[in-house]
Protein backbone atom coordinates (compact mmCIF):
# COMPACT_ATOMS: atom_id res chain seq x y z
CA UNK A 1 0.00 0.00 0.00
CA UNK A 2 1.51 3.18 -1.19
CA UNK A 3 -0.37 5.40 2.06
CA UNK A 4 -2.49 4.38 4.52
CA UNK A 5 -6.02 5.51 3.81
CA UNK A 6 -7.40 7.89 6.76
CA UNK A 7 -10.63 9.13 7.75
CA UNK A 8 -10.67 11.68 10.89
CA UNK A 9 -13.69 11.33 12.89
CA UNK A 10 -14.43 13.32 16.38
CA UNK A 11 -10.54 14.93 15.81
CA UNK A 12 -9.40 11.56 15.99
CA UNK A 13 -7.56 9.50 13.18
CA UNK A 14 -8.36 6.02 11.91
CA UNK A 15 -6.72 3.55 9.35
CA UNK A 16 -8.43 2.05 6.95
CA UNK A 17 -6.93 -2.05 5.70
CA UNK A 18 -7.04 -2.78 2.06
CA UNK A 19 -9.46 -3.92 0.13
CA UNK A 20 -7.73 -7.33 0.29
CA UNK A 21 -8.03 -7.94 4.42
CA UNK A 22 -4.26 -6.24 4.34
CA UNK A 23 -2.63 -3.56 6.58
CA UNK A 24 -0.45 -0.99 5.76
CA UNK A 25 2.40 -3.14 6.00
CA UNK A 26 1.00 -5.75 3.91
CA UNK A 27 0.59 -8.24 6.67
CA UNK A 28 -2.79 -10.42 6.62
CA UNK A 29 -5.81 -9.41 8.74
CA UNK A 30 -9.02 -11.66 9.90
CA UNK A 31 -11.31 -11.77 12.84
CA UNK A 32 -11.44 -9.48 15.43
CA UNK A 33 -7.85 -8.30 14.34
CA UNK A 34 -9.35 -6.89 10.75
CA UNK A 35 -12.21 -4.84 12.75
CA UNK A 36 -9.32 -3.04 14.91
CA UNK A 37 -7.06 -2.62 11.74
CA UNK A 38 -10.40 -0.91 10.38
CA UNK A 39 -11.28 1.54 13.14
CA UNK A 40 -7.36 1.74 14.32
CA UNK A 41 -6.19 4.96 16.10
CA UNK A 42 -2.94 5.66 13.90
CA UNK A 43 -0.20 7.99 15.19
CA UNK A 44 0.61 9.66 11.37
CA UNK A 45 -1.65 10.36 8.43
CA UNK A 46 0.18 10.16 5.24
CA UNK A 47 -2.76 10.56 3.28
CA UNK A 48 -5.78 12.30 3.84
CA UNK A 49 -9.62 11.42 2.38
CA UNK A 50 -12.34 14.50 2.92
CA UNK A 51 -15.76 12.48 3.58
CA UNK A 52 -17.96 13.95 1.03
CA UNK A 53 -20.19 15.27 3.08
CA UNK A 54 -17.56 17.77 4.42
CA UNK A 55 -17.48 19.62 0.84
CA UNK A 56 -21.23 20.27 1.36
CA UNK A 57 -20.71 23.14 3.05
CA UNK A 58 -16.95 24.10 1.89
CA UNK A 59 -17.77 27.38 0.30
CA UNK A 60 -14.75 26.59 -1.53
CA UNK A 61 -15.74 23.77 -3.23
CA UNK A 62 -17.25 24.21 -6.86
CA UNK A 63 -21.62 24.80 -6.56
CA UNK A 64 -22.04 22.33 -8.74
CA UNK A 65 -20.11 19.30 -6.99
CA UNK A 66 -21.85 21.11 -3.06
CA UNK A 67 -25.63 20.78 -5.00
CA UNK A 68 -24.78 17.50 -6.25
CA UNK A 69 -23.48 16.24 -2.94
CA UNK A 70 -26.11 17.84 -0.81
CA UNK A 71 -29.10 15.83 -3.09
CA UNK A 72 -27.00 12.26 -3.79
CA UNK A 73 -26.42 12.19 0.20
CA UNK A 74 -30.24 13.13 1.54
CA UNK A 75 -32.36 10.30 2.65
CA UNK A 76 -34.14 8.44 -0.54
CA UNK A 77 -37.54 9.68 0.58
CA UNK A 78 -36.16 13.67 0.45
CA UNK A 79 -35.00 13.06 -3.27
CA UNK A 80 -37.89 14.49 -5.31
CA UNK A 81 -36.61 14.48 -8.97
CA UNK A 82 -33.34 13.67 -10.93
CA UNK A 83 -30.14 13.79 -9.58
CA UNK A 84 -28.37 16.82 -10.71
CA UNK A 85 -25.63 16.23 -13.27
CA UNK A 86 -21.89 16.09 -12.26
CA UNK A 87 -19.06 15.32 -14.54
CA UNK A 88 -15.43 15.84 -13.88
CA UNK A 89 -11.74 15.02 -14.57
CA UNK A 90 -9.73 11.93 -12.86
CA UNK A 91 -6.40 13.22 -11.89
CA UNK A 92 -4.64 9.35 -11.61
CA UNK A 93 -4.77 6.47 -13.74
CA UNK A 94 -7.01 3.65 -12.39
CA UNK A 95 -8.74 0.45 -13.27
CA UNK A 96 -12.91 0.13 -12.50
CA UNK A 97 -14.69 -3.01 -13.32
CA UNK A 98 -18.15 -3.79 -15.02
CA UNK A 99 -20.45 -6.91 -14.25
CA UNK A 100 -21.25 -8.97 -17.48
CA UNK A 101 -23.30 -11.19 -16.50
CA UNK A 102 -22.33 -14.77 -15.45
CA UNK A 103 -21.29 -18.22 -17.43
CA UNK A 104 -20.69 -21.35 -16.09
CA UNK A 105 -17.60 -20.49 -14.26
CA UNK A 106 -19.50 -17.46 -12.45
CA UNK A 107 -19.45 -13.70 -12.40
CA UNK A 108 -18.04 -11.59 -15.53
CA UNK A 109 -16.34 -9.10 -14.63
CA UNK A 110 -14.95 -6.70 -17.65
CA UNK A 111 -12.09 -4.04 -16.52
CA UNK A 112 -12.33 -0.57 -17.94
CA UNK A 113 -9.10 1.30 -18.10
CA UNK A 114 -9.13 4.64 -16.89
CA UNK A 115 -6.39 7.57 -17.79
CA UNK A 116 -5.52 10.39 -16.04
CA UNK A 117 -6.85 13.41 -17.46
CA UNK A 118 -10.28 11.20 -18.68
CA UNK A 119 -13.88 13.02 -18.28
CA UNK A 120 -16.00 10.88 -16.20
CA UNK A 121 -19.28 11.29 -15.15
CA UNK A 122 -20.09 11.28 -11.25
CA UNK A 123 -23.40 9.07 -10.30
CA UNK A 124 -23.23 8.38 -6.77
CA UNK A 125 -22.26 9.89 -4.05
CA UNK A 126 -21.34 7.29 -0.66
CA UNK A 127 -22.17 7.39 2.87
CA UNK A 128 -18.82 5.73 2.71
CA UNK A 129 -17.09 9.20 2.02
CA UNK A 130 -16.74 8.43 -1.52
CA UNK A 131 -18.33 9.07 -4.81
CA UNK A 132 -18.66 6.34 -8.13
CA UNK A 133 -17.79 7.95 -11.53
CA UNK A 134 -18.10 6.12 -14.93
CA UNK A 135 -16.71 7.05 -18.45
CA UNK A 136 -20.42 7.01 -20.13
CA UNK A 137 -21.06 10.76 -20.19
CA UNK A 138 -24.64 10.04 -20.51
CA UNK A 139 -25.01 7.25 -17.82
CA UNK A 140 -27.60 8.21 -14.98
CA UNK A 141 -26.43 5.26 -13.24
CA UNK A 142 -24.20 1.99 -12.51
CA UNK A 143 -20.33 3.76 -12.08
CA UNK A 144 -17.27 1.68 -12.86
CA UNK A 145 -14.94 3.01 -9.75
CA UNK A 146 -15.53 4.99 -6.62
CA UNK A 147 -13.08 7.72 -5.38
CA UNK A 148 -12.74 10.35 -3.23
CA UNK A 149 -13.53 13.58 -4.43
CA UNK A 150 -10.08 14.41 -3.46
CA UNK A 151 -9.18 12.17 -6.96
CA UNK A 152 -11.35 14.54 -9.01
CA UNK A 153 -10.76 18.25 -10.27
CA UNK A 154 -12.33 20.73 -13.20
CA UNK A 155 -15.88 19.44 -11.60
CA UNK A 156 -18.85 20.78 -13.12
CA UNK A 157 -22.47 20.46 -14.39
CA UNK A 158 -22.60 20.35 -17.82
CA UNK A 159 -21.05 17.57 -20.25
CA UNK A 160 -17.03 18.27 -21.44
Amino acid sequence: MSGEAVVIRDGQRFQFCDSDGKDANGKLVRGPEFMRCVLAPIDEVTTMISHCDDLIEDETQPACLRVFLEFNRRPAIKKIGKSPALFAILKNDAIGQVFEGHDKNGPIIKQVPLRAGQHVRVVMASRFGDVGVTPDLVAEHGYVLRVPCSDLENFTDCML
